[in-house]
């Protein structure tokens, strides 16, 4: 399978992109961050952060079904695609921006629900976890980094859940409780929302949202490409090697 063209990405970013940052400061709460990017959201909103929920409250009726075949040849698929340009002309074409976990996880979601579109897929659920989230990653100076929230698709493979996220996880999907847990305590101190497909970021309807963002998610990417090729740099690893056609994942070695 090939998508067989490359977007013309803008070099602005699109003002969701602030709307939307997951990004959480060092000692400030998620409840803090959510204010602070959010604003006052009005308490019979549908929105993704109002209809958040606790784990054993959660229905998963929505998730879209797939084989384990379906599931992990589209995960590498989506992992791996040249699709977009490349804002600092290092190469061909760029993937999205699975080294830089920082920000851009909704736009990321997105174009990843694009891109099974366009192989006529169904696009996934998409799940938005909630708290004072911490990641460790590889791709960061401090070795981890933290959000308030986080967005990804989700599928159903028989009875188990899992998610397409390659900013957490290169090498495989997770399942949903692993992926969770890998960010917080999935049983007291997280919430979720198990949403539409296009729904886009944290204040947009779960249920029912009312536009496609695709070209939002078009339009902001281009400056999370760039912030990718910085931190390789910063972290003294090649670019080029890294954003490549075979980058030195850990299953390559």
């Amino acid at each position: 399978m090939k998508v067989s063209f490359i977007f013309l990405i803008l070099s602005h970013i699109h003002f969701t992109a602030y709307a939307n940052s997951a990004y959480r400061y060092p000692y400030e709460s998620s409840e803090a961050a959510a204010i602070r990017v959010l604003g006052a959201i009005p308490e019979n909103s549908m929105s993704a952060y109002s209809t958040k929920k606790h784990f054993h409250d959660l229905n998963f009726q929505s998730v879209p079904q797939w084989s384990f075949e379906q599931l992990f040849n589209y995960f590498y698929y989506v992992r791996d695609l040249q699709f977009l340009e490349d804002p600092n002309k290092l190469v061909s074409a760029r993937r999205l921006s699975w080294m830089y976990p920082d920000h851009g996880c909704w736009i990321r979601a997105q174009l990843m629900n694009y891109i099974f579109k366009q192989l006529g897929v169904p696009p996934l659920a998409k799940v938005f976890i909630y708290g004072n989230l911490k990641v460790d990653t590889f791709f960061s100076p401090r070795r981890s980094v933290s959000w308030w929230y986080h967005v990804i698709p989700m599928v159903r493979v028989d009875n188990e859940i899992f998610v397409v996220d390659p900013a957490i996880e290169i090498t495989r999907p997770l399942l949903f409780t692993e992926w969770a847990g890998r960010q917080g305590d999935i049983q007291n101190h997280l919430t979720f929302a198990v949403c539409h497909p296009q729904t886009y970021g944290p204040r947009d309807d779960c249920f029912q949202p009312t536009k496609n963002s695709d070209k939002s998610a078009f339009s902001s990417i281009s400056s999370y490409l760039s912030s990718e090729t910085s931190r390789l740099k910063a972290l003294g690893l090649d670019p080029k090697t890294y954003l490549d056609a075979h980058p030195p994942w850990p299953e390559r070695h």
